[in-house]
């Protein structure tokens, strides 16, 4: 069964290259229900609870129903069940296929513009709209994860908060903002690339989309569009750091790159800001995962990232919550925590 976007860009006939409309067929129906799971229910004092849908059916009835009509409404319940299962290189893979299908096939693809003659955008506004930051679609990047480590992982909505520092922390993610910063400068991993790919694919979609329907049909993706570019630009900078050959010397005398590749680089060995200090301390973890696996050294570590950014009050919450009590007397305050 067709699954990649290569194999859902060809005509399906030559007669009717985009098949026809299948909004009332049996397996369309089968496709929606699908992608909705099932609802909280109740029978007496028994309470089922809810089902997400399952993605890989999703998957499997849209490339299905794919094979027989170029539908936007199917293109984006693929678009979101690739985004579930393969997080932000799904998502790249439906907007490439919504893109390239409307720029390929125009004004054939399902639901059509002209109804009965007279001009009817709205069935396609309305399919388009759940790519919008509240809709379905972009809920699920959001939450959708960009970063694995060994020490965690972090979504895109909170990979955005610390990116413009509305958020200092984030759990399961010990390293917060410059451990990020480390991540996404290893432009050469796939996640990075995917993230650069994300912020003009997404410019490439409105546009198709403007030239369908003009502005009044996009849907709301700003704040989409506003935190991949932000991702983005992060490994931009680097790379136009290492283009420009940007190098100091080393103690030795030899000369060095200001910056190898995800680490800031520590001058004549010397940390000169928090971030610095933060890949400091992740480097001094990887050395004893690797050469003392058995160490609690790592453990102790994770805690010092994390308090790193809290205030005093913060810290003694975290490491000796019944002394905050007798602290806030003394300090004469009764300011709760964030």
């Amino acid at each position: 069964m067709a699954t990649s976007l290569e194999d859902l860009l060809p005509p399906i006939s030559a007669d009717q290259p985009c098949g026809v409309n299948l909004e009332y067929d049996a397996d369309f129906h089968a496709l929606e229900q699908a992608a909705t799971g099932k609802p909280e229910q109740q029978y007496g004092g028994i309470i089922i609870a809810a089902e997400a849908p399952d993605w890989l059916l999703v998957e499997r009835l849209a490339s299905a129903l794919l094979t027989r009509t170029k539908d936007l409404r199917v293109m984006i319940h693929l678009c979101l069940a690739w985004t579930h299962l393969r997080d932000l290189r799904g998502y790249l893979d439906g907007l490439n296929l919504l893109e390239q299908t409307l720029t390929q096939y125009g004004s054939q693809v399902f639901p059509q513009f002209d109804i009965e003659g007279e001009p009817d955008p709205y069935l396609r506004i309305n399919a388009l709209a759940a790519l919008g930051d509240q809709a379905v679609v972009g809920e699920a990047v959001q939450t959708a994860i960009i970063v694995r480590t060994t020490g965690g992982e972090i979504s895109l909505r909170d990979a955005c908060a610390l990116l413009d520092r509305s958020r200092s922390e984030c759990p399961g993610f010990p390293g917060g903002r410059a451990q990020l910063v480390d991540e996404l400068s290893k432009t050469d991993q796939p996640a990075c690339q995917t993230i650069r790919a994300l912020a003009s694919g997404i410019a490439r979609l409105r546009d198709s989309i403007v030239r369908m329907l003009g502005e009044e049909g996009l849907p709301e993706m700003g704040h989409l569009l506003k935190c991949m570019t932000a991702l983005a630009e992060v490994g931009a900078r680097v790379d136009a750091k290492n283009a420009s050959g940007e190098f100091d010397a080393g103690p030795s005398g030899q000369a060095q790159t200001s910056g190898s590749a995800g680490t800031p680089a520590l001058q004549d060995g010397r940390i000169r800001c928090r971030e610095e200090a933060l890949a400091a301390l992740r480097r001094v973890q990887e050395y004893f995962r690797e050469h003392e696996p058995g160490h609690p050294a790592p453990l102790m570590l994770e805690r010092v990232q994390r308090v790193i950014a809290m205030n005093f009050l913060e810290i003694l919450e975290d490491l000796a919550p019944d002394c905050l009590g007798p602290v806030r007397n003394i300090l004469g305050t009764s300011d709760p925590i964030a």
